[in-house]
């Protein structure tokens, strides 16, 4: 029965290590937000914001040959993804929602939005701002590195890229592929599991390019919050255990404190594993006086 004991005990330790190494709080999440107006500029330029702007943003005109290189620096090794908050035009089928960049030694593709209804300017994605995660297109090996179309290719296509990288300073450059798109910020982050899009009341559409579904408004263009002001009052939620008065987290943010932190705290586990334990105790207790 002691054995029967000490591997309860040791299944909810491991269970509450396991929580905690892959769950991360806003606390300890590292999340940098960039205006794409401070990247380095190497043929891009940087023009007044449209309407849903935050501020200035970026474009181009030349395929192949304008980039930009977004420089940051990162407290440790570990794995991060990137956001690119993006807004392009094409109807009539020139399409403007790539770019290329390098990773690992290669050369990869980054599309946004594969707008299915180019030809159709009522195409809800068309002319209006958007998040997207780079990711890269398929390893189907054709010239110039195109992939076969169809759906599994098209999902590879917007399946998030997950890169390696250096405590330290860090750069990745863009190079237009399609030009006469407009980039606004750019975020990136060790939690793989953020969206700045995925705010209170914000709808899904499944894409008609990959059947997967996607969030449908950019939160500062249809809510008037960016995405840091979200950030901010989930991070104002999660650390503040006892404000002093409710005025101040107002003060500390722009909007009221209401989304939903994205992982378990570290005293809710313990109170699983606390009422684990006392759930297996039961059970041995029970067992040793049907004896």
């Amino acid at each position: 029965m002691k054995k029967f004991l000490m591997a309860i005990l040791l299944v909810t330790l491991i269970c509450s290590l396991s929580f905690n190494l892959t769950a991360k709080t806003a606390e300890e999440t590292f999340i940098l937000f960039i205006e794409a107006e401070d990247c380095v500029m190497d043929g891009y330029w940087v023009v007044d914001g449209n309407a849903g702007a935050v501020g200035k943003m970026i474009t181009c005109d030349t395929a192949n040959d304008q980039k930009f290189t977004v420089n940051f620096n990162l407290p440790a090794d570990g794995k991060y993804t990137v956001w690119f908050k993006v807004w392009h035009r094409s109807p009539g089928g020139t399409d403007e929602n790539s770019v290329f960049f390098d990773y690992n030694g290669e050369t990869h593709v980054f599309d946004w939005d594969e707008d299915a209804g180019t030809t159709n300017s009522d195409y809800f994605m068309l002319q209006r701002w958007y998040w997207a995660q780079i990711c890269r297109r398929g390893s189907e090996p054709l010239a110039n590195g195109w992939s076969e179309w169809g759906e599994a290719n098209s999902q590879c296509r917007h399946t998030p890229v997950i890169m390696d990288l250096k405590a330290g300073a860090n750069s990745i450059t863009f190079t237009a592929r399609e030009p006469g798109h407009f980039i606004d910020q750019i975020i990136i982050t060790d939690n793989l599991d953020y969206n700045p899009a995925d705010v209170p009341g914000n709808n899904t559409y499944i894409c008609t390019f990959c059947n997967l579904p996607h969030f449908e408004k950019e939160p500062y263009a249809d809510f008037g919050k960016t995405p840091e002001q979200y950030w901010n009052a989930q991070f104002v939620v999660e650390v503040v255990e006892e404000p002093a008065d409710a005025a101040d987290i107002q003060e500390a943010v722009t909007l009221p404190a209401t989304v939903t932190p994205t992982a378990p705290q570290t005293a809710d586990l313990i109170i699983i594993s606390l009422v684990a334990l006392g759930l297996s105790a039961g059970i041995i207790s029970r067992r040793r006086k049907g004896k």
